[in-house]
Order: C-alpha cells, then sequence, then structure tokens
C-alpha cells in the first residue's frame, strides 16, 4: 500500500532509534505525534530506515478488499476499514466465495487465511513459490526462492535461519500482510479425559480419546 511504505498514524509519542547494519543503536529522535501528519517509515534494504513525514491533506484513496462469505472475515475487515479510514483510504468490501475467484476478481488486496499442513514454516513459504499453484498472486522473488533452495542443505540453527530470511524478503515486499492468528480455547478434565492432547492444530481425533473412571471418594470415611 502506498508504494510499499509503512503508514504511521502520528497520534502519540514516537521514539525513533537509528541503528546501524549490526544493529547497535547510534542515537534516538524523539518525534512530537501532535503534528498533523503521517510518519512514514521507509524500508532502505540494506538494514537501514529512513523516516519521513506525509502532510494528513492528500487524495482520498479507493481500495477493494476482497473477503469469504462469513461472519468471522467480515469482523476483521471491518476493522481494517475502520484503521485505514484514518489514512484517507476507502475500502470497499468485494465477496469472494473460494480461493480460485481472485484471479479473476477486480480486488486489489484479498483476506484469506491458511492452516499449516505440519509443523514447520515451510508450510507457509512453499505457498508463495514461484512453482506453487496456490499462488495466485503471481508474485516471485529470485532471492526468495533460493533462501528456500539453500535452507534444504541443513537440519541445524542455519535452515531456521535461512528460511527467517526469506519469510522477512516476502514481507519487505510486502506481499502479505499479517494481522491475526485465531486462539483455541478447551476446556478439559484430564484427570478423568484421556488421549487428549494439547497440539498446534487443535486436532483431536476422536478414536484416541476416552474416558477413565475415577474413584468415587468420601471424606471422612475409611475403608476396612
Amino acid at each position: 500500500l502506498f508504494a510499499n511504505k509503512i503508514l504511521i498514524p502520528s497520534v502519540t509519542f514516537l521514539l525513533i532509534h537509528h541503528l546501524n547494519k549490526e544493529g547497535k543503536t547510534l542515537g534516538s529522535t524523539g518525534i512530537d505525534g501532535n503534528m498533523n501528519g503521517i510518519l512514514t517509515l521507509i524500508n532502505n534494504k540494506d538494514n537501514t530506515y529512513t523516516l519521513k513525514i506525509i502532510n494528513r491533506d492528500f487524495e482520498e484513496q479507493n481500495l477493494n478488499l476482497s473477503i469469504a462469505l462469513s461472519e468471522f472475515q467480515e469482523e476483521k475487515a471491518q476493522i481494517l476499514k475502520d484503521a485505514w479510514k484514518e489514512l484517507g483510504v476507502d475500502v470497499n468490501f468485494i465477496q469472494t466465495s473460494n480461493l480460485s475467484q481472485i484471479t479473476s476478481s477486480n480486488a486489489d488486496m484479498f483476506f484469506y487465511s491458511w492452516i499449516g499442513d505440519f509443523t514447520d514454516p515451510l508450510t507457509f513459504l512453499e505457498l508463495y513459490k514461484k512453482d506453487s499453484s496456490l499462488n495466485i498472486s503471481g508474485w516471485s522473488n529470485a532471492e526468495f526462492e533460493e533462501k528456500l533452495k539453500e535452507a534444504n542443505l541443513y537440519t541445524d540453527e542455519n535452515r531456521e535461519k535461512l528460511l527467517s530470511e526469506a519469510e522477512q524478503i516476502l514481507l519487505d515486499d510486502a506481499m502479505i500482510l499479517p494481522i491475526q492468528h485465531p486462539v483455541s480455547l478447551n476446556i478439559i478434565n484430564l484427570n478423568k479425559v484421556k488421549g487428549w492432547y494439547t497440539n498446534p492444530f487443535n486436532i483431536h481425533p476422536l478414536k484416541s480419546v476416552y474416558i477413565q473412571k475415577i474413584p468415587k471418594t468420601y471424606p471422612g470415611l475409611v475403608k476396612k
């Protein structure tokens, strides 16, 4: 959005830390948020950032956001709509019933979720490979592809580092804007219910779950 710049509403006091490539603090600048403008943080692609201030009086932009036919997505999309309104962006909703319709839609952005098939970063990162059938955006990045390929050569911390770098490329290109993940809540008496284990997918095959009989106790009574 807005040429891949990160827009921050100037509604509070912001403390900017100037960092070098090694991540060491070079100094800080305090900026009063009462100004009538928007702080724009620009990624210089060399581990440094440039802060600019643009006037809030710019022409209002229209943005078409595609969402699925669900109350959950409509609720979350409305939060984005209200937030972006403050930036002068008027968001219009376009309802899409399935992922395949995105390619023929005239929307600018698409709201959808994904559940990992296995507990590894690749279950998300591989969605955006050039040859992925689920990469309906057509986005591609040679450096991103190389990071994933190189990560396959390792099983230690080097793999995690390369996958993290690949993820950062994806985020820097603003291909995706991660906004939230759902939370699951289960109230289970594990003294009685057996075979139930917490897991990232919150999937619990009932064939493995069973009820264990708990002997009744009577306080104050002594068995012979």
